[in-house]
């Protein structure tokens, strides 16, 4: 069996690559003492997406993510 991560890979909104950029863009808010809604999470996570592959977020998606 593979890991859950790996077996659902092409259904993911983001590469490997964009979630970190996500995490770099969380931590480098939070280092400047804004506080994060998840309104700006969801607009960062649309613009990290390739133009060719964008995709709609869903309702819990940021939730997800930040878990």
């Amino acid at each position: 069996m593979k890991p859950t991560s790996e077996a659902h890979k092409d259904q993911q909104l983001l590469r490997n690559e964009e979630e970190k950029a996500m995490v770099m863009f969380c931590q480098h808010v939070d280092d400047l003492g804004h506080p994060l809604n998840l309104g700006t999470l969801k607009a960062f996570a649309i613009a990290v997406q390739p133009p060719s592959k964008c995709r709609d977020i869903g309702k819990h998606w940021t939730i997800w993510f930040l878990n």
